[in-house]
């Protein structure tokens, strides 16, 4: 397994013509007998296939066969690392037929790739929980912010951003990439193996309008943007539809906003569970404001909610959005079901976040340490 993975060390191995039969699907060649090809994992990245992997050939957002991606090299890289499987559209479908695997022809294999990657390591809604952060600012932040607290609360949690990814004490970097779905899917089924039972997530543009977490429930979904001069999160009504649907009851339980900017006034009228409201203004309207005073070698930060409800602590950080991230990240875990008053008792036995001044990034020697 290579270092950098975290995938389960133990897959439970599902069989080709199962999956054929649970999705409607058959291979394009007819000399294959599905009964007896075991899939053991779900790769969308021809680098990362391991034997037995189902090879899911997704384009990167934005690219197309005229810009020069070599199509042929990943599919003859993934057949060389062992690929027992391959998915694929069906124009690339068309010219596979000769490859010693089978190939499976579907219209968009990048809406295929999370629910694919479900059935096959039979991940399960709040198995663990998950929380997934979205929008144009702080996501980074908050996420790291949430697996600090949860940290501070005794918990032991997974988290995956554009940065680095980890599990427990397992790390790797992410080098600046989002995790698509199947990487998803496979760090919940480790996370299974070695008992770990709440995870963050980084969600960019791209992850919700690619679809990223299909196949995944989350028990919280936060959306933090807080310039109004900043561009919107999507920039077309299909984006904002995509954005729709991840806060819906099908894909959320609950939902985190900052109402600071139109996009998040706006999904908070659209969607269709329940919202808790954040903003860095009490005229806001909403149901927690956030004040923030800057203060020695760090933020000092107040949060006010409903029924006089109040949490006071301080930050390490000391940019201009250090207390409204770790606001949204305290109200995502408040929603997740550890209250505000606890978080607030164990921010003070800890004298407050301790966390470093870029993204909230974990000070490490090295990634995996």
């Amino acid at each position: 397994m290579p270092e950098s993975s975290l995938r389960p060390h133990h897959p439970r191995a599902r069989i080709l013509s199962e999956m054929c039969a649970q999705f409607g699907l058959e291979p394009t060649q007819s000399d294959f007998d599905t009964e007896q090809i075991e899939v053991t994992g779900v790769v969308s990245d021809a680098d990362r296939v391991e034997s037995g992997d189902m090879f899911v050939a997704i384009l990167p957002q934005g690219v197309d066969r005229a810009q020069g991606v070599d199509r042929a090299q990943q599919f003859e890289l993934a057949i060389d690392r062992g690929a027992s499987s391959i998915m694929a559209n069906e124009a690339d479908a068309r010219l596979l037929r000769d490859v010693d695997v089978p190939v499976l022809a579907v219209e968009d294999p990048g809406l295929a790739l999370g629910h694919i990657a479900q059935w096959v390591y039979q991940t399960e809604p709040d198995s663990p929980k998950l929380l997934g952060v979205t929008g144009t600012h702080g996501k980074t932040s908050v996420v790291y912010l949430i697996d600090h607290l949860l940290e501070t609360l005794g918990i032991k949690s997974g988290t995956s951003t554009n940065l680095e990814r980890h599990i427990g004490d397992e790390w790797v970097d992410a080098h600046g990439v989002a995790a698509d779905a199947d990487e998803l899917h496979a760090m919940i089924a480790r996370m299974r193996e070695v008992g770990i039972h709440v995870a963050s997530a980084e969600l960019t543009k791209d992850a919700v309008i690619g679809h990223n977490f299909a196949g995944l429930y989350f028990d919280v979904a936060g959306f933090n943007t807080y310039d109004p001069a900043s561009a919107p999160l999507v920039d077309a009504e299909a984006g904002f539809e995509a954005l729709i649907e991840l806060f819906s009851p099908e894909q959320s339980r609950r939902g985190v906003i900052n109402i600071d900017v139109e996009d998040g006034r706006r999904l908070v009228e659209e969607t269709r569970i329940p919202i808790t409201t954040i903003s860095a203004r009490r005229e806001s309207g909403a149901d927690w404001w956030v004040s923030e005073t800057p203060a020695d070698s760090g933020t000092q930060f107040s949060m006010y909610g409903p029924d006089d409800r109040e949490l006071h602590s301080w930050s390490s950080q000391q940019d201009a959005y250090s207390a409204i991230n770790a606001a949204m990240a305290i109200l995502m875990i408040d929603s997740a079901g550890w209250d505000v008053e606890q978080i607030q008792d164990a921010l003070g036995r800890v004298g407050g976040i301790h966390l470093g001044s870029v993204d909230g990034r974990p000070a490490r020697e090295e990634v995996g340490q």
